[in-house]
C-alpha cells in the first residue's frame, strides 16, 4: 500500500521545505513513462495504471490499483519490479503480491501506449521517531498524443513508520507553505489532455 501526499507547488516551495526540516537533497533522477492501456481503455475504466519508467539507468514495471484521494493524500495498492518489457514485468509482478489473474490477463492483451510524462526528479529523505518519508519536487511535460502540459508539483511518500503521524506532519507542511492540493495523478492529468 502506497501513501503518499501530492501538492501543486513550485520550486521555491520544496526549497522552503528542505530548510525548515533542516534535510539535504539525495542524487536527482530523470524519469521517462509510458502508461499502457487497451484500445477499449479496459485498464483506466477500472481505475488501473500499468506503466514503464525509465528511471536514469534502470527501467521499472508498476502497476497501481485505483487511487483513492482526499485532501491531497493518495492511498492506493502498488507493485513496482526492474524489468526489459510489460511482459517482463506482468511475470514478475505477481511475485510481489500483484494479483496474479490481472497480470496474466494482460498479458494476452494488445496494449497500447496512452500517454507520457517526462520530468526531473529532485528528491530527499525525511527521517522522523515515527516514520520515514521522501519528498520530491517533480517537473517536466504531461503528453498524450500531441498534446503536451507542463507541471511542477512536490510528493511526500510515506516508506515506513505510523501512519497517523506522517498524515498529521504532512498537514502542518501543507498549512504552514500553504500548498495546494492535487487531487489527480501525472497519469490522470495527462489523460485529461486527450480531451482538452
Amino acid at each position: 500500500m502506497e501513501r503518499e501526499f501530492k501538492w501543486k507547488a513550485t520550486a521555491q516551495n520544496y526549497i522552503d521545505i528542505l530548510n525548515d526540516l533542516n534535510l539535504s537533497e539525495d542524487d536527482a533522477v530523470e524519469m521517462l513513462a509510458s502508461y499502457y492501456d487497451t484500445a477499449s481503455h479496459w485498464l483506466r475504466s477500472r481505475k488501473i495504471a500499468l506503466r514503464l519508467r525509465r528511471e536514469n539507468d534502470k527501467q521499472m514495471c508498476c502497476l497501481k490499483l485505483q487511487d483513492s484521494a482526499r485532501d491531497g493524500l493518495h492511498i492506493h495498492d502498488e507493485f513496482e519490479c526492474p524489468a526489459a518489457s510489460l511482459t517482463d514485468g506482468l511475470n514478475e509482478l505477481p511475485k510481489l503480491g500483484a494479483p496474479s489473474d490481472l497480470c496474466s490477463a494482460l498479458k494476452t492483451e494488445n496494449l497500447i501506449a496512452v500517454c507520457e510524462t517526462k520530468f526531473h526528479r529532485r528528491r530527499a529523505t525525511w527521517k522522523t521517531p515515527d516514520f520515514t518519508a521522501e519528498i520530491v519536487f517533480d517537473e517536466g511535460v504531461l503528453i498524450c498524443q500531441d498534446k503536451q502540459q507542463a507541471f511542477t508539483e512536490i510528493e511526500c511518500e510515506q516508506k515506513s513508520g505510523n501512519d497517523m503521524a506522517f498524515e498529521s506532519a504532512c498537514m502542518a507542511i501543507s498549512e504552514k507553505f500553504v500548498l495546494k492540493s492535487e487531487s489527480k495523478s501525472k497519469f490522470s492529468r495527462a489523460l485529461d489532455l486527450e480531451c482538452s
